[in-house]
């Protein structure tokens, strides 16, 4: 029943950093079995684009941990969807460091200018999730 709500919570509640820290903990205690049955499937591409979603836009480093920790989880369980977390978890991976390279392109761009306080707090949170992954 959890793996059917997760989506949702994490959707609802995605501004309340100490609950999605509990929230996105959560996958790693899903039992395979559970995950292979064709009735998750939905639940389970759900819960993988939220926290796919959460990795991309969150702030908070736990949260980045969870996430990451979660799909890699997914990823490497022996269930039958693995595959499907394996290429979420690789499409954010290239995802990251493209940000980060987008944002030394345009830190070098603005690097004699003073507007560039967005792009160094760009870079940091690409760094972030970098070192997370």
């Amino acid at each position: 029943a959890i793996l059917a709500m997760l989506p949702g919570l994490l959707e609802s509640y995605k501004t309340e950093t100490a609950l999605v820290r509990r929230l996105t903990s959560l996958p790693k205690y899903f039992l395979p079995s559970v995950l292979s049955t064709p009735a998750q499937k939905k639940h389970f591409s759900d819960l993988l684009e939220q926290l796919s979603s959460l990795f991309r836009s969150a702030t908070d480093e736990k949260v980045l941990c969870n996430c990451c920790l979660s799909l890699t989880l997914l990823a490497k369980g022996e269930h039958t969807r693995s595959s499907e977390a394996f290429v979420v978890l690789k499409r954010d991976t290239s995802a990251v460091c493209d940000e980060v390279m987008r944002s030394l392109e345009e830190k070098a761009d603005l690097e004699d200018q003073k507007e560039s306080s967005d792009v160094e707090l760009s870079f940091g949170q690409a760094l972030l999730r970098l070192s997370v992954i």
